[in-house]
Formats: C-alpha cells, structure tokens, sequence
C-alpha cells in the first residue's frame, strides 16, 4: 500500500511539473518545493550513487510566484 502511495504522489508531482498553462500566482513554500523536486530525482540519483545534502532554511518566509515555475527552476 505504501509503493503504491508512492508512487501516486510521483505520477502528480510529475503531472504538476509538467503543466504548461497559466501560472497561479500566491504564496510559495520553497523548501515544499525543494522537497518535491528531489523526491522527482531521489530514484536516479540513488542508481548513479549521489548524495544529496538538504540545508534547507527552517524560518524561511513564502514567497509570491507559481509553485509550477519555481519547481521548474530548480
């Protein structure tokens, strides 16, 4: 039940990040968007054996812009 969560919430995020349409614009947790851009990769980066550091800012404020294209930028 656990793989198949799994692998429901990648299918969405790579659905998410594939959008093309118009950007909603509003406030933008990045370090959720962080987190879920890595959770794209975490597979191919495990099979190609990188390590990846998260130092991501806990009191770090939202930000105003599209969830979409802040995933695309990272």
């Amino acid at each position: 039940m656990k793989q198949t969560f799994r692998a429901s919430e990648i299918v969405n995020n790579l659905l998410n990040f594939s959008r093309t349409g118009s950007s909603q614009y509003g406030e933008v947790n990045l370090n959720s968007v962080v987190e879920e851009t890595l959770s794209l990769v975490s597979h191919p980066f495990k099979t190609a054996h990188v390590e990846v550091v998260r130092q991501l800012q806990s009191d770090l404020p939202p930000v105003i812009g599209s969830t979409i294209a802040c995933s695309k930028s990272f």
